[in-house]
Parts: structure tokens; C-alpha cells; sequence
């Protein structure tokens, strides 16, 4: 039935009881936000004020009027009861009412994607690392100290002053290692302070009472790198999570710092080659990968929490959408956040189309390295297979959801025209949904509302 004929004694099914309604960081305009954690499937769903309201009454078994009522009475909440209706509807599409259970999105994306997550991109855990955590907890409280900060600072001064005029014996000590042992031992370097580096977010997950999931390598395109689950960080608040996000980072600055500054004090040697390759391998991993917000690794998520947009991806490319949708096809922008400031709105549309051209780069890259690391009939079907579903596939999605928004602003008899809309006549295609793993309700949608739970004394 529709939202609007949803009869007021429709009872409502209460939330399920593994889900947890954890406080969240105040919101841009102060209000209280929370997060919703369902501890079966192990995501995490930002909601605001309104929501939240709903969500604390929704413990047990209760008629649509009667919550109603209760937000009227006990709230100063501005909603109506087919916005109630449409918000416990969205809950049960989740499986996140009691009777339900969560989507199992295993099959989503048919062969292809099942065949590139288990082939080319997918994760490796080896072992959960909390007890091993907890019993050496000591280990980050006096590498973390003050004092112990203080000299890191310290011989990072010390050691960007030694290294100025020597910078250029740096780069002749650098050229051994460009052939094959020089390139294993780099190999080395960068696997032990990879290790380093995500026990760093282990550690300030435990530090700060957060279960570290598991550990283990994360394998892209025959290479492997170690990765470390600290999800159920997302419950903190802001300053916490950038400390976790942080943690990777500055362990790998210090490394890198400490180890420049030995190879500034050392005489030519094999220590010496040891010191200026943990250096390279420490900084320039750092800078060039995991403070680039382009992917989702630390930068990734140290830039969302700086700005504060949640499924920072999914919102830039929903913005930069209704963007070129307003901009080429004169048509209203759908999907967008309407509480985002201009400001905020232009610098998630940069970002977005910052991590298009650098994923462009990144994928291509990745698909010249598995045509020529497979045999070469293998290589060319692999390679081919990338192209399309990394590069090909968005791009096809994209124009078709373009098409749709001009051949329905065509219907409505819109009067307005966008820079483009000529050249899209003649088109016909449709455009699958997209979604986030963390999202934001809005509390609103557009569809007809079935409530799930029937009515029952």
C-alpha cells in the first residue's frame, strides 16, 4: 500500500536484538546523530536526529499511530506519519527488523564480479590478533609517550638538516638497488614496514577499547600487502578515529625519519644501504599511497573524517552527478544531500573527479600488470576483462543514468534545457542503483511504503 494509506494501527516490527544504537559525534547544525551497528552482518549506518528519535522507540512491538503520537508528545521532531511509514520501511529493506535478516550480497554483481573479487582484488585474514594486543598493550604506551615524541621530533629535524648536503650521495647510493637483489631487499623493507605500519592501527584501535577483527594480507593483482580490520572504529568519536586512521602514517614517518637519520650518521656500508633503503621504503610509501584520499587507504578515510561526509565516495560521485546532470541536461539533481553547503558541495565534486582521472591512471596501470604477468592468451582475456569492468562498466553506467534523467525530464515537459540535451535523443537504456557501505539516512524516499510487520493483537 501506499505511505499515504498506511492505516495508523499498522503494527510495526520492533528492531532486531543484535542491533545497537551507538552515540555518534553532534551534527553540522548541533543536533545529536547516532549509528546504528548491526553486529550480525558488522556494518555501520550514520543517522540523524529525526531517525534516531524513531529508532529508540522501535525496541518493541508498536502501532504506526502510537509512534507517531509518542514523537508528537515526548519530541519536537517536524515529521509526519507517512515519513514514519517510509523510515521503518527502509529499516525492514535492510533486514534490520526483527523476522528479517541482513541481504546476503554474495552473489551481487554476477560472474564478473565474483571472478574479479576472488582473482585479482580480495583479502586473506590469518589470524585475530586481540589477545596477542592486549598482552602487549606496554609496547604502544611507551613508544606513544611524550618523551619518546619529543625525540622522534627530535631526529626528524636532525635528520632533514644532515641529509640537505648529502642529498645527492643519496641518490648515487640509491642506483644499486635498482637491479634484482637491490629490488629484493626494497621488497623487504617495504613488507616489514607495511607490518609495522598496520600494527600501528592495531594497536590504537586496543589502546582505545576497539576489537580488531582480524589481520591479514589484502591481495591485488598478484601482489599482496598486509591489512589490518579495525571496522568497529566507526563507533568513536571524530578525534579517536583520525588517531586510528593516523597511526599507520606517522609509525611509517618515524621509521622513515630515524632510518634517514642513520644513514646520515653511518659510514658507507651494508648498514648504511639498510638505513637509506628503509627510508625510501617508508616515506615514499607513505606519501605517494597511503596519504592519497584517491583510494581507500588511511588518506581515504583521515580526509572524510576532516570534513566530516560520511561514505565520502558515495556522496562526492552522487554530488558530481547532480551536477553534470544540472549543468548538461538542466535537470534537478537526485540523490544529493540537501543539508551540504555550497562550499562543501564544490569540494566533493573536485574530489570526485580527482579520483576518477587517478583511478583511471591506477586501473589502467593494474591491467597493463596483469597482461604481462599471466601467459599472453590469458593476459589479453584478463587484460580485457579489466578494461571493461573497471573502466568500461561506470562509464556505460554513468551515460545510461544520464539518458534516464533526460528522458524523463522529457515526459515531465520540463521547459528548462541543459548544455547537452540535444545530443542525447534517440537513446533508451536503464541504470542499475548504487549504494554505500556507511550511509546517511535521510529519513525521505519516493516509493510506495509496505509496512513489514502485519497487524497483530
Amino acid at each position: 500500500m501506499a505511505a499515504a494509506t498506511v492505516p495508523s494501527d499498522c503494527i510495526l516490527a520492533p528492531l532486531r536484538a543484535e542491533i545497537e544504537l551507538l552515540p555518534g559525534p553532534p551534527g553540522a547544525d548541533g543536533s545529536p546523530t547516532g549509528i546504528l551497528h548491526d553486529t550480525v552482518a558488522g556494518t555501520y549506518d550514520a543517522y540523524g536526529w529525526a531517525e534516531g528519535e524513531v529508532l529508540a522507540r522501535l525496541r518493541r512491538r508498536v502501532s504506526l499511530g502510537d509512534l507517531h503520537g509518542r514523537l508528537r508528545r515526548e519530541t519536537t521532531v517536524p515529521v509526519d506519519r507517512e515519513a514514519v511509514a517510509a523510515f521503518v520501511q527502509s529499516l525492514y529493506s535492510r533486514g534490520l527488523l526483527e523476522g528479517t535478516r541482513p541481504p546476503d550480497r554474495r552473489g551481487a554483481g554476477g560472474v564478473i564480479a565474483w571472478l574479479m573479487s576472488h582473482t585479482l582484488f580480495f583479502r586473506l585474514p590469518l589470524f585475530r590478533p586481540d589477545a596477542f594486543l592486549q598482552k602487549t598493550l606496554w609496547l604502544p604506551r611507551f613508544f606513544g609517550s611524550r618523551t619518546m615524541i619529543r625525540l622522534y621530533v627530535l631526529a626528524a629535524v636532525a635528520a632533514v638538516v644532515l641529509f640537505i648536503p648529502r642529498s645527492g650521495m643519496f641518490l648515487d647510493s640509491a642506483t644499486p638497488f635498482l637491479a634484482w637483489t637491490g629490488a629484493l631487499y626494497l621488497a623487504a623493507a617495504v613488507a616489514a614496514v607495511k607490518v609495522l605500519h598496520e600494527f600501528s592501527h592495531a594497536y590504537a584501535a586496543a589502546v582505545r577499547g576497539v576489537n580488531v577483527r582480524s589481520m591479514g594480507l589484502f591481495f591485488m593483482v598478484m601482489t599482496s600487502v598486509p591489512y589490518c580490520d579495525v571496522t568497529d572504529a566507526w563507533r568513536l568519536r571524530k578525534e579517536d578515529r583520525l588517531a586510528i586512521s593516523f597511526a599507520g602514517v606517522r609509525t611509517e614517518l618515524v621509521v622513515g625519519a630515524l632510518s634517514l637519520l642513520a644513514w646520515s650518521l653511518l659510514a658507507p656500508g651494508p648498514l648504511r644501504d639498510v638505513a637509506g633503503i628503509l627510508s625510501t621504503a617508508s616515506l615514499a610509501s607513505t606519501i605517494l599511497t597511503n596519504c592519497n584520499p584517491g583510494m581507500r587507504f588511511d588518506g581515504y578515510y583521515l580526509f572524510s573524517d576532516l570534513i566530516g561526509v560520511d561514505n565520502l565516495q558515495a556522496t562526492a560521485f552522487a554530488e558530481a552527478r547532480g551536477f553534470f546532470h544540472r549543468v548538461l541536461l538542466g535537470a534537478d539533481p537526485e540523490g544529493v544531500d540537501p543539508g551540504l553547503s555550497r562550499r562543501m558541495r564544490t569540494l566533493l565534486v573536485a574530489y570526485s573527479l580527482y579520483v576518477v582521472v587517478y583511478r583511471l591512471f591506477v586501473y589502467f596501470g593494474l591491467a597493463l600488470v596483469v597482461y604481462h604477468l599471466f601467459p599472453k592468451a590469458f593476459g589479453i582475456i584478463l587484460f580485457c576483462l579489466e578494461i571493461a569492468v573497471l573502466l568500461v562498466r561506470p562509464v556505460v553506467r554513468e551515460a545510461a543514468a544520464a539518458v534516464k534523467v533526460w528522458r524523463k525530464n522529457r515526459r515531465s515537459g520540463r521547459r528548462r534545457r541543459g548544455l547537452a540535451q540535444p545530443s542525447f535523443s534517440g537513446c533508451s537504456c536503464r541504470c542499475p542503483g548504487r549504494s554505500g557501505s556507511r550511509r546517511r539516512w535521510s529519513g525521505r524516499t519516493s516509493s510506495p511504503c509496505t509496512l513489514p510487520a502485519p497487524a497483530a493483537s
